[in-house]
């Protein structure tokens, strides 16, 4: 008698558990949403057609800002369709953040952006790792134009042979 008590109490307690899952899942706060944090209205996957780097080598790339970080994954190729690479596709990450407009060399006006790499193809090298670079950043709808690589120093004008594209 004592096991069939068992066995019901126990049987009535596990058809308990799905109303109280969704019971608690429902008091789930309103601020947990898909929306992140966009400051700067350039999150998202920026994708740059194959373009001649320097003569005889082709690069592709992609740009990908969430926040205040960013991916970089590059890829270099021996040929204007990149389909012959030259290197294993390589990424660096870190933080990022946009600074003052500024006039290029060209008379255009760009924003300086300032990264923080420490995250070299998935390795994370932490803050004694890490690497200041420094570069120009333009956008026009769905269109990014940056420098000409970054640097230590900051690079003067924007490289119009690289546009990027809002993926």
């Amino acid at each position: 008698m004592a096991a069939l008590y068992f066995l019901r109490s126990a049987v009535k307690n596990l058809l308990l558990i799905p109303i109280f899952v969704f019971l608690l899942s429902a008091c789930g706060s309103s601020e947990e949403s898909d929306i992140k944090e966009d400051p700067y209205g350039i999150n998202g996957s920026w994708k740059v057609q194959c373009y001649e780097d320097s003569p005889q080598s082709y690069f592709s790339g992609t740009l990908i800002f969430e926040a205040y970080q960013l991916i970089a994954i590059s890829q270099y190729f021996a040929d204007i369709d990149c389909s012959i690479s030259i290197s294993d596709k390589s990424s660096i990450g870190g933080s990022f953040k946009i600074e003052n407009q500024v006039i290029t060399g060209s008379g255009i006006t760009a924003s300086e952006i300032d990264f923080n790499f420490r995250i070299l193809n998935g390795v994370d090298y932490g803050s004694e790792g890490a690497v200041d670079l420094y570069g120009l950043i333009k956008t026009e709808d769905n269109i990014m134009y940056i420098s000409n690589g970054f640097s230590s120093q900051r690079p003067t004008d924007l490289n119009f042979n690289a546009t990027y594209y809002k993926q």
